[in-house]
């Protein structure tokens, strides 16, 4: 059941923050996005709960990459 929920969120943190992910990601609940760039998450990326992935430009570029 944790591992549905935390999917789930994932999923909708990276639908409404316009974030490109890859195959295991995990995104945290509190987690801040401003992306008005390209933000893109390979394979295998935990990004923890109370962090910023902050993206303020268009021309601006975020690549975390695979186990990050």
């Amino acid at each position: 059941m944790k591992t549905v929920l935390k999917s789930i969120v994932t999923f909708f943190k990276c639908w409404f923050g316009k974030i490109k992910s890859g195959k295991n990601v995990y995104v945290g609940l509190d987690v801040k996005v401003v992306n008005r760039g390209t933000c893109t998450l390979s394979d295998n990326v935990i990004v923890r709960p109370s962090s910023y992935l902050y993206v303020n430009y268009k021309v601006s570029q975020l690549f975390l990459g695979e186990g990050t």
